[in-house]
């Protein structure tokens, strides 16, 4: 049976690290987790206590800046 090859994404961004990193307030991650169940295609990772660990940012979720 084949497997995945594609790497496992690292789990370590806070909610405001990964707004940071995406360019946009911790609000609207939060909103569109709450929609869509996701932020364009990156769905975190409930803790125990509540809060949300978010994986590295990709290229597809945070474009560079120019």
């Amino acid at each position: 049976m084949p497997t995945s090859s594609s790497p496992r994404p690292s789990y370590a961004l806070s909610t405001a690290e990964f707004a940071r990193q995406a360019g946009v307030t911790p609000e609207a991650i939060r909103r569109a987790l709450s929609e869509k169940g996701s932020y364009f295609g990156a769905v975190p990772i409930r803790r125990p206590n509540g809060r949300f660990l978010w994986p590295s940012a990709s290229p597809e979720v945070c474009p560079p800046q120019s």
